[in-house]
């Protein structure tokens, strides 16, 4: 059999109960206890008064017996007196010869090591619950008094009945209001319901008319908004999958180059007939298509960590020069390796400081700078200039390279594609880079954008952040 379904205003009933009851044992058992800890206290701070009266008024030297037994009498206090060693030289309530040494009690021990010490157990002597206070009086002597915890728990008593009972009272009126709001909570539901059944048959013509509470009201307006824009929705979806699609497929395309050469060229290495030379540059084929694995994986998680809906991007200020130097430092060995120069322009007035994500924006102007290298020939001169315009700092890129196809500036923004796919693969470039800029961009509020230079030759990437 299947489980039984129950209704929302069933679920509803069902959890209000339970949170008022669970709130009433809660506060209830919390009341109580806070109680009980204050009366004990309370009765704690009695005994202390008690016994500094009794250490003022007794010569702990010479104890006389009868006082302490008018004074035991008279506060209705059980009143022992403890040699520094445990035993006990005064009992008000027990005969002494019956009494075993007291010096491993708690209070006893926290009063010879503190000054005074409290326990809460039963007697030993007399099975009563009692409540005991050890106060030293001197080197020599504990006065330790003692009263029991009837009267704390007929104090408790008293309290329970005097606030169990209005708590109730109150808790059975919020029951009662619960089930009112239930019910008119419950009634444009059912109406609701209704709607979204005929939503999934497909007909998304019939419309909501549910004017109060003003939530529902609200929700039936959205309802009905939903339904005239689900077909839409749905067509999205069907691109969105599409572009799943496609991004799976481009992964597996840009693993499965390098994948096969490190798969081919390590048959290879297995074939003892191979010499030094030969294996060396198998390995080092090996090792470059090892390396733009990683560096396909460590774009594709910085994508991930972009796209996050959990990601918050986290700014500082920083200065211009700082940015400039460390991309230098980046692309430094690129440049080296084409014969390239860089070229830094500043403009005038641009302030130095900027408050940015450091990484992020260094990572994207690597990137652009990277790829324009990558795109341009030998001995070429690659330049970035800065300025400000209207509150944003533009990094305009600027290389001689091959340039953008007309028709393709938007789509070189796309994970995976490449305008020149062999020059870029053989350079060791992911296809994710121009990607990552874009999604940098946008999550500093600015913009990544190209165009062609007005010679013909080459593209300039502008990247703007605000200031």
């Amino acid at each position: 059999m299947g489980k039984r379904k129950i209704s929302i205003r069933t679920e509803f009933t069902i959890l209000i109960v339970s949170f008022t009851l669970i709130i009433g044992a809660l506060v209830t058992t919390i009341s109580i206890n806070t109680f009980s800890k204050s009366a004990e206290r309370s009765k704690i701070a009695e005994l202390k008064q008690t016994s500094e009266f009794i250490k003022g008024s007794v010569d702990f030297n010479s104890i006389d017996r009868s006082q302490l037994e008018t004074y035991a009498n008279s506060s209705l206090k059980r009143i022992t007196v403890v040699s520094i060693d445990g035993d006990v030289i005064f009992e008000s309530d027990m005969n002494l010869h019956d009494l075993e040494n007291h010096k491993n009690r708690k209070e006893i021990k926290d009063a010879i090591s503190k000054g005074y010490g409290t326990d809460v157990r039963t007697s030993q002597s007399t099975s009563t619950p009692l409540l005991y206070y050890a106060d030293r009086v001197n080197s020599d002597t504990i006065l330790r008094l003692s009263s029991p915890l009837s009267e704390i728990k007929e104090w408790r008593r008293d309290f329970i009945t005097s606030f169990v009972i209005p708590l109730a009272v109150i808790l059975l009126l919020m029951l009662l209001i619960s089930f009112y709001v239930i019910n008119s909570l419950t009634r444009p539901l059912s109406k609701i319901i209704k709607n979204t059944e005929e939503y999934k048959k497909g007909n998304l013509t019939k419309k909501l008319n549910i004017n109060n509470p003003k939530e529902f009201a609200e929700l039936s307006s959205i309802l009905n908004d939903m339904s005239s824009s689900l077909d839409l929705t749905i067509k999205r979806l069907r691109g969105l999958e599409n572009v799943r699609k496609d991004f799976v497929a481009n992964v597996s395309h840009e693993l499965k180059t390098p994948l096969t050469a490190i798969e081919g060229f390590s048959e290879l290495l297995l074939n003892t007939d191979t010499s030094i030379d030969e294996q060396k540059q198998y390995l080092n084929i090996v090792y470059k298509n090892a390396v733009q694995m990683e560096n396909i994986v460590k774009d594709l998680l910085l994508l991930s960590q972009l796209e996050s809906d959990t990601f918050t991007l986290k700014k500082d200020k920083t200065t211009l020069n700082h940015i400039l130097t460390e991309v230098r430092n980046n692309i430094e060995y690129k440049l080296n390796e084409k014969h390239d120069e860089l070229v830094i322009a500043v403009n005038d007035g641009v302030s130095n400081t900027i408050s940015v994500n450091e990484h992020l924006i260094i990572q994207a102007l690597t990137n652009l700078v990277v790829n324009a290298i990558i795109y341009s020939g030998e001995n070429n001169t690659v330049e970035i200039a800065v300025s400000e315009n209207n509150g944003q700092v533009e990094f305009a890129i600027k290389d001689n390279g091959i340039g953008i196809p007309k028709g393709e500036e938007r789509r070189i923004f796309e994970r995976f594609y490449r305008v020149d796919k062999a020059r870029s693969r053989t350079s060791g470039g992911t296809g994710l880079g121009l990607s990552i800029v874009k999604h940098i961009a946008t999550l500093h509020g600015g913009n990544i954008s190209v165009k062609q230079n007005e010679n013909g030759v080459g593209s300039t990437f502008t990247l703007s952040v605000p200031e």
